[in-house]
């Protein structure tokens, strides 16, 4: 009987220690997910905050490029982070003077965005000839006629479209958009689709990426500069561009299970 009695006594302290550990794994587990959740939302704001200035923005799609082991695309990255300096810092030193005086002027107007454009590369003229942007297709202003569009007109300040609202933030997304620039970044995305486990969906995941962050950056950056000026336009298309990578995390990226 008292063999009985401690036997049941020390399944009892045993029941116990179990449950006492798996509390402290559970208070464990959801610490590590609190402190994860609370890196990743301050990491998420950094990069918000660094998407807004063209280089930081071009060092952290460096910087992603080398995380996913894609060093072809980051090589590739870099050279443009090069070849775009120029006009990053320009675009940027635009946009300072107007967030100093606060005067955000209007613009309607919208200088193509050439991917040779304030480059080393603007001295090769059959690369210049070659290098347009989504706005020079027919099929492109036959949208934007059906959508409002009545004409364009070149002027001192850039191409000035006419018509309706929707119509002018689309024509300048468009003009934000080099035809060099997408097949460059599509090229850049190559390796990654050659060496995927799953070719097919990283395929679909590369152009996503390309497209959407182009056409969000480009139509962020236009809305902006409507109503901002330069200022408008740099941080337009930063948040732009940031929000686009998120998506992309969002829809290719796995859950995790509630579990941790």
């Amino acid at each position: 009987m008292e063999v009985k009695n401690l036997n049941q006594n020390r399944s009892g302290i045993d029941r116990r220690q179990q449950n006492t550990s798996t509390t402290i794994e559970r208070r464990c587990s959801i610490d590590r997910r609190e402190s994860s959740s609370l890196w990743q939302d301050a990491q998420n704001k950094n990069d918000l905050a660094l998407s807004i200035v063209p280089l930081s923005r071009r060092f952290l799609t460096i910087n992603n490029s080398i995380k996913d082991h894609d060093y072809i695309k980051a090589a590739g990255r870099a050279s443009l982070l090069g070849l775009n300096l120029k006009a990053d810092l320009t675009s940027f030193k635009e946009a300072a003077k107007q967030l100093i005086s606060l005067d955000f002027k209007k613009n309607w107007a919208q200088n193509p965005f050439l991917f040779t454009a304030n480059t080393s590369l603007e001295n090769i003229e059959w690369l210049v000839k070659c290098d347009k942007t989504l706005f020079d297709f027919k099929s492109v202003k036959s949208v934007l006629k059906n959508v409002g569009m009545k004409d364009f007109n070149y002027t001192e300040k850039g191409i000035k479209i006419t018509g309706s609202k929707l119509s002018k933030i689309m024509g300048k997304t468009f003009l934000r958009i080099p035809v060099l620039s997408l097949l460059i970044l599509i090229i850049l995305e190559l390796p990654s689709i050659i060496k995927a486990k799953n070719p097919k969906e990283q395929l679909c995941k590369s152009l996503l990426s390309v497209t959407a962050g182009l056409s969000m950056s480009a139509l962020a950056g236009a809305a902006g500069s409507l109503f901002w000026g330069a200022a408008g336009s740099l941080i337009g298309f930063g948040l732009g561009s940031y929000y686009a990578d998120k998506l992309i995390k969002s829809l290719f990226l796995p859950k995790q299970s509630i579990n941790g």
